[in-house]
């Protein structure tokens, strides 16, 4: 028989291709497809926050000062951080002051 034939070594050597070559492999792309899924999940979810903000604040602040043109540019500008400033600090100041 031919010694490169030989099914214990053939097995050994399959087993040691999956063991070192297909499991790192595997290893990166779940690490990747779990990174890449956050990164989907944070920018996502901060850009729904954001479009929130936005429309919220022009369709709800008082047009009689400058507070809604400010608003909507520090929410414009700030993106993310913007909008939950705006969410958690101004809106409900404005519900208490304006009724809506």
């Amino acid at each position: 028989m031919h010694p490169s034939l030989d099914p214990p070594t053939l097995g050994v050597g399959v087993f040691f291709l999956f063991l070192f070559g297909f499991l790192p492999l595997l290893a990166v792309a779940v690490f990747y497809l779990l990174l890449f899924s956050f990164v989907f999940v944070v920018v996502g979810g901060g850009t729904i926050v954001w479009i929130l903000a936005l429309i919220s604040c022009i369709k709800n602040e008082s047009a009689t000062d400058n507070t809604k043109i400010v608003w909507v540019l520090v929410i414009l500008f700030t993106h993310f951080l913007g909008g939950l400033i705006y969410l958690l600090i101004r809106r409900p100041q404005r519900i208490r002051e304006l009724g809506r």
